[in-house]
């Protein structure tokens, strides 16, 4: 089996300041990508694809993988199309909006597809996931959110109708989809988040998540393997939840933050993950992920 997700944001090595996708201006986009693949393969400075990347979507991604004993390959804007045994160096670009992009530095008016096209080229190696797909016999299972689905859409549209038949897309109710990818998509919805025995997380992992899930239940259920009955066994677990309700919390300032921080901190040791889980369902306060972040790196050496 084979299993494909995107990279994180998230890196466990420093960036060189030569890798943020911010250091490169060209006039077009391929001259760009020329430049930053030229960049990639001088950098000396390089660690196992599976010791890079953090976050709970890499961690499920991998966690959903050794439910098959599957191959897991990660999708990444810097660098095309990655093994998790591959050295790569750590690098800083996307094609979403919460860091460097590549397509903010040229003169051309690109879209991500374009972005996706150009690296390829400029690695030498076109339509990577099109020519992994071909490689394997069995189901193949992909969970990839919107702003690299979009990016990697066009290639995937393009796979055979024989190798689409082993793919599935794991991806949100919400999220378009061509008529083509639309067809071999299973469909998780809010009240996934609902779900007693699901993994938990932030919804920037939410597709990683339901991978995980749904490699649960094809593991359980191994002889059901027509997509309509596969998208059946998602939709009897959602529907045994409630659907996801809106909660006002309320918001306070990032000293008041700090103070409830570290009130529960004192309690008792407490996971990172537990506490802002405490903040937003016991405290009901208002606490995104990336202020959350902040304000513990923060208070921790300070705790120390």
């Amino acid at each position: 089996m084979l299993l494909i997700t995107s990279c994180s944001s998230k890196k466990l090595v420093t960036t060189p300041l030569q890798l943020h996708a911010d250091s490169i201006y060209a006039r077009t986009l391929d001259e760009y990508a020329q430049q930053w693949v030229a960049r990639v393969r001088a950098e000396k400075s390089t660690f196992l694809a599976s010791q890079m990347y953090a976050g709970q979507g890499i961690k499920a991604a991998q966690e959903a993988a050794m439910v098959h004993e599957a191959d897991l390959f990660i999708v990444s804007a810097g660098l095309s199309v990655v093994s998790p045994t591959k050295k790569i160096p750590s690098y800083n670009l996307t094609v979403g909006s919460e860091g460097p992009n590549p397509l903010g530095q040229t003169i051309e008016d690109a879209t991500p597809v374009d972005w996706w096209q150009a690296l390829n080229r400029a690695f030498n190696h076109p339509s990577p996931l099109a020519r992994l797909i071909r490689k394997y016999d069995s189901r193949v299972l992909i969970a990839l959110p919107d702003t690299y689905l979009k990016m990697v859409g066009k290639e995937l549209s393009g796979v055979s109708a024989v190798d689409r038949k082993k793919v599935r897309i794991i991806t949100s109710s919400k999220t378009v989809l061509d008529a083509n990818l639309a067809d071999i998509a299973i469909r998780y919805d809010q009240r996934f988040n609902r779900v007693l025995d699901a993994p938990h997380g932030a919804n920037a992992s939410f597709v990683q998540r339901a991978l995980l899930h749904f490699s649960i239940l094809l593991a359980e259920n191994p002889r059901i393997s027509a997509l309509a009955s596969q998208q059946s066994l998602v939709d009897q677990v959602l529907e045994r939840s409630t659907a996801t309700k809106s909660t006002i919390r309320k918001k306070i300032t990032d000293d008041a933050l700090r103070v409830v921080m570290n009130s529960l901190m004192k309690e008792k040791i407490i996971s990172k993950t537990r506490l802002l889980e405490k903040i937003r369902h016991s405290k009901n306060l208002a606490c995104e992920q990336n202020r959350f972040n902040r304000l513990y790196d923060e208070i921790l050496p300070v705790r120390k």
